[in-house]
């Protein structure tokens, strides 16, 4: 093995693992959007929080350890490509001057490439309607006041739902669990599912097609 693809199979080690524990706490049966979301921020800051020269130090000092062990040749610089002639502007791109200077830029552009895909996947305008619908039919289960969520959820889906028989609907689903000490997103999901397949089961549909969309990204 060279050290090329050492150090590229411990990058990705480091990397996947933060990206897999966060797979798995998303698909966590009772996982709400907004349990997701502090998820994925604290994953996101313990990505970020490697990106820095000690982080990179500390990796460095244990990969070219182990590297030593297993007798895996020492690392070098890439040669330096010559620019075609109908490309060079004069300009003499910048090359890394030391072996680690070079293996710090692709530590750094990885964990820069993982941190904002998480950021684009959790900004996205579906997720937060997915959050504010989550919201809504949490908020009716523990007879809370649900007034704007309702509201925000009718304008994005417009002529999708029918106002009327959603409140109503909704107005069912605080009555039915006015009596539970506790109540979890699966419950009011199957309630949705096993009682009121229609307008309701519509906007908790939405909620369990855009959690499965969230899950299978990761």
């Amino acid at each position: 093995a060279t050290f090329n693809f050492y150090f590229g199979s411990s990058l990705a080690l480091l990397i996947l693992r933060h990206a897999d524990n966060l797979s798995k706490s998303l698909q966590t049966k009772d996982m709400s959007a907004a349990e997701g979301q502090i998820v994925a921020a604290m994953t996101n800051s313990t990505l970020k929080s490697m990106r820095s020269d000690d982080g990179f130090d500390c990796f460095w000092q244990r990969v070219t350890a182990m590297a030593k062990d297993l007798d895996i040749p020492d690392p070098e610089l890439p040669r330096r490509r010559k620019i075609p002639r109908r490309h060079d502007d004069g300009c003499a791109p910048d090359f890394p001057s030391t072996v680690k200077d070079h293996y710090r830029a692709i530590y750094f552009e990885a964990l820069d490439l993982i941190t904002c895909c998480i950021d684009d996947r959790f900004n996205q305008p579906g997720y937060k309607m997915y959050e504010k619908v989550e919201i809504l039919l949490m908020k009716a289960a523990a007879s809370k006041p649900y007034a704007e969520e309702l509201k925000h959820v009718l304008t994005f889906y417009g002529d999708e739902f029918d106002p009327l028989q959603l409140s109503t609907q909704l107005e069912v689903l605080s009555n039915y669990f006015r009596s539970k000490d506790k109540v979890v997103l699966s419950d009011v999901i199957e309630f949705f599912q096993t009682k009121f397949w229609s307008i309701g089961a519509s906007v908790a549909g939405h909620e369990i097609g855009q959690s499965t969309t969230c899950n299978a990204c990761y």
